[in-house]
C-alpha cells in the first residue's frame, strides 16, 4: 500500500488543513525517508536513507521504529468503512543533507478508491509545538474523543468511539507544498488561525476591533443560542464607530467614555470597570472581569466555558484556561492508546500534546519582518486562480478571533472572489467542533470544497 506521501503524486485534490496559525508551504528539506519515496535524493542528502550524525551511537538509540501498517474496519451508521492505517515517521534534512528531525504521521487511505481521483487531506496544528491530536480526534479522523469542553474533565475517560462524522468518506488523511514539492494543491482549509500576529499584541489599537465581537457574543450566549447573524450590528459598530473612537485617542475625553460604555453594554462588563480601561479591554481582563462577581473566569479557547479562579483575589492573574486545560489528559492517552494498541506503533519516550519547549525556542520573526501569513496567502490565491480557500472559526474564540481573521481577508484584491474564499464562523470555541452541530456543518462545507 502506498503510504499517504506517496498517494499525493496521485490525487487530484490535496487540502492543507490547519489550527492557531497559517504555516507558509513545506520547505525544500521538508523530505520523506527514501524508503517512503524512491524519488531522487535533494542535493547534499546521504545516501542510504537515514543519514549520519555527529553522534551515531546517540542517534541509533534514539531512531524511531519501522512504520507500522494495518487493516482497520469502522462500523458507521448506515456503512462500514474498511481502511488502511499507516503510523510512522518522516526524515527531514537541512539544505547540508544533515538529518534534523523526525516527523511523527498518522495516514489512513480507504481500501478500493482510486488514487488518482481520490483527495488527500494533510492535516497539522500550528502551536507551534502542538499535536494534531485535537483535529484527528475531534474533528476528521476514524475515531473521536469527545472533548466538548463544558463536559471535559482531567480525569474523563479517554475512550475513542467511532466517529460518524470522520472525513474518510470522502478524503484519506494524513495528520502532518505547493511549488516546492511538486504538489499541486487545490485547496487550502483553515482552522482558527492568526494571519497577522501583529494586530494581536502591543500598540495596535485593532487587537480591540478583532476581538469586540467575540467578547459580545460570549454574553449573550448567557442568554441563550447566538450566531454570528446576530452580531452584525456588533461587527459594523467594531469597524465603525468604535474604531474611529479608537483613532481618536484616550485624550479625547468624550471619544474615550462614548466608546467604554458601549463596549460595557455589549459585554456585560461593569460601567466603572469598562470606564477605568478606557474600554480597551485585553483579553486577560476580560476573562477575568466578565464574570468576576461569582469569582469565575472565562476560557480563552472557548469564552463560554466559565470555570473558577483560584486566586479571586488577587490582583495578579493566576488562572488557567478552563476550556483548554482539561482536554490536555484524556487527548493525551487517546494518541497513546490508538498509536500503540491499534496502529501497533511504539516508539519510545513520551507523548507531548503541547511541546513548550518547541514554542519558546520557535522563531517567529523578528524587526521588519513579524509573523503573518496574508503574503504567503495572496501569492498562493495569485498563483493558482482555481485555488479554493475555506476558512473556519469558532464564535467565542478569543485566541483567535474570527473578527481578526474577517478583518484580513477583506484586504485582499479582486480575485479572492467569494466564489474562491470563505469564511465561516460556528458556535463554539477555538476547536468549534467539539460541538455536534458544528462538527456537522463544517464536515458539510469541507466535503463541497472537495467536489
Amino acid at each position: 500500500m502506498a503510504t499517504g506521501l506517496q498517494a499525493l503524486r496521485h490525487a487530484r485534490f490535496v487540502l492543507a488543513l490547519l489550527a492557531f496559525s497559517l504555516a507558509a508551504g513545506a520547505r525544500a528539506e521538508d523530505t520523506p525517508r527514501p524508503e517512503q519515496q524512491p524519488a531522487a535524493a535533494p542535493s547534499g542528502q546521504k545516501a542510504g536513507g537515514r543519514g549520519t550524525t555527529a553522534n551515531p551511537p546517540a542517534a541509533e538509540q534514539h531512531r524511531l521504529p519501522p512504520d507500522s501498517t494495518t487493516k482497520q474496519t469502522l462500523a458507521l451508521p448506515g456503512r462500514t468503512l474498511n481502511f488502511t492505517a499507516v503510523a510512522g515517521s518522516i526524515h527531514l534534512f537541512d539544505d547540508k543533507g544533515e538529518p534534523q528531525a523526525d516527523i511523527v504521521y498518522t495516514a489512513y487511505q480507504l481500501d478500493g478508491a482510486d488514487p488518482r481521483t481520490r483527495p488527500v487531506t494533510f492535516i497539522f496544528n500550528g502551536g507551534p509545538g502542538a499535536a494534531s491530536a485535537w483535529l484527528q480526534f475531534g474533528n476528521t479522523g476514524p475515531w473521536r474523543l469527545a472533548i466538548n469542553a463544558d463536559a471535559v474533565t482531567s480525569s474523563a475517560s479517554p475512550d475513542l468511539l467511532p466517529n460518524a462524522e470522520t472525513w474518510l468518506d470522502f478524503t484519506d488523511l494524513v495528520c502532518e507544498l505547493q511549488t516546492q514539492q511538486g504538489v499541486g494543491v487545490k485547496g487550502l482549509i483553515l482552522v482558527s488561525p492568526v494571519l497577522d500576529f501583529r494586530e494581536y499584541s502591543g500598540s495596535s489599537i485593532l487587537q480591540y476591533v478583532a476581538s469586540l465581537p467575540t467578547m459580545a457574543a460570549v454574553a449573550r450566549e448567557t442568554k441563550g443560542p447566538v450566531t454570528r447573524t446576530d452580531l452584525a450590528e456588533v461587527e459594523n459598530y467594531a469597524r465603525g464607530d468604535f474604531l474611529g473612537d479608537l483613532v481618536k485617542g484616550e485624550a479625547d475625553t468624550e471619544a474615550t467614555t462614548r466608546l467604554a460604555d458601549r463596549v460595557a453594554a455589549l459585554t456585560g462588563i461593569d460601567q466603572s470597570v469598562s470606564r477605568r480601561l478606557a474600554g480597551r479591554f485585553e483579553v486577560g481582563e476580560f476573562r477575568r472581569e466578565f464574570d468576576r462577581r461569582d469569582g469565575k473566569v472565562t476560557g480563552r479557547y472557548d469564552a463560554s466555558v466559565l470555570g473558577f479562579d483560584p486566586y479571586p483575589d488577587s490582583s495578579f492573574y493566576h488562572f488557567g484556561d478552563p476550556s483548554g486545560d482539561p482536554l490536555f489528559a484524556p487527548l493525551t492517552s487517546a494518541a497513546v492508546d490508538l498509536t500503540t494498541r491499534k496502529l501497533n506503533w511504539r516508539p519510545d519516550g513520551s507523548y507531548q500534546l503541547l511541546n513548550g519547549a518547541v514554542e519558546k525556542a520557535w522563531d517567529f520573526g523578528r524587526g521588519l519582518h513579524p509573523t503573518e501569513s496574508m503574503s504567503q496567502l495572496r501569492q498562493v490565491l495569485a498563483l493558482d486562480p482555481k485555488l479554493k480557500l475555506l476558512v473556519a472559526h469558532g464564535l467565542f474564540d478569543l485566541a483567535t478571533p474570527y473578527f481578526g481573521t474577517k478583518i484580513q481577508l477583506d484586504q485582499l484584491p479582486a480575485y479572492a472572489s467569494p466564489e474562491r474564499v470563505k469564511l465561516v464562523v460556528y458556535p463554539g470555541g477555538h476547536m468549534f467542533y467539539s460541538r455536534d452541530a458544528s462538527r456537522q456543518a463544517f464536515r458539510a462545507e469541507a466535503q463541497a470544497l472537495m467536489k
